[in-house]
């Protein structure tokens, strides 16, 4: 809602100091700009009733906000004043050093998230009340990727339950319900794995060294 009441009052985004406090990703409420309801109820820095943002701007917002620069509220409110000011067709000016480095942040999340699909090595752990074994993961991803990953494990993994750990957020699957709760240090990740020879098969099988991105490792 803070954006939204920013843009109302009609506040400058050079007279606006943000400050996240290294959240754990405070769940989008710094800008509120992510759903088109919440947007268009607002008003635009001009002063006129309706405040409309494109679905390319939510997109980019609901991505750029995992990043974990401090700049990223700021650079997104300055572009978001001046998208429903008079500048509409702002973010079509890639050369733009706001748009671009909205741009850059998105890429920098999305590639992370690849490298979470990518990388995540679940481990076996027999629960000892003789329930059925479940599955751990530790992952440290550059950016808060983890809500915007974990639907891809829940659909990849359905008949597993299985816990993704990161120091920002945990995944949780029961093969019913995802659930995040807080982060967690790296001493609550198991440190055997019961599949360590399934899992050297398994690679072994899908690694193309054809496809290796040096860049991407």
């Amino acid at each position: 809602m803070i954006a939204r009441d920013l843009l109302r009052d009609g506040v400058h985004p050079e007279t606006v100091t943000w400050e996240p406090a290294d959240d754990p990703q405070p769940s989008l409420e710094g800008l509120a700009l992510l759903t088109p309801s919440s947007l268009e109820a607002g008003a635009t820095p001009s002063g006129t009733d309706e405040l409309r943002v494109s679905r390319n701007f939510l997109r980019l917002a609901a991505s750029v906000s995992c990043h974990r620069s401090p700049e990223r509220w700021a650079t997104l409110y300055q572009v978001l004043w001046r998208l429903v000011g008079n500048e509409p067709h702002v973010l079509d000016v890639v050369t733009d050093p706001a748009v671009h480095a909205l741009g850059a942040m998105d890429r920098a999340v999305r590639r992370a998230a690849h490298k979470m699909k990518a990388f995540v090595r679940f481990r076996r752990t027999s629960g000892g009340d003789g329930s059925d074994p479940a599955y751990v993961a530790w992952f440290e991803p550059a950016h808060r990727v983890v809500e915007r990953t974990a639907p891809f494990f829940a659909q990849r993994f359905p008949s597993m339950k299985w816990s993704l750990l990161t120091p920002d957020a945990c995944a949780h699957w029961d093969r019913e319900t995802l659930c995040i709760t807080p982060g967690v240090s790296r001493a609550m990740a198991p440190t055997g794995d019961e599949l360590e020879a399934l899992w050297r098969t398994y690679y072994a099988h899908i690694f193309n060294p054809a496809r290796l991105n040096l860049g991407a490792m």
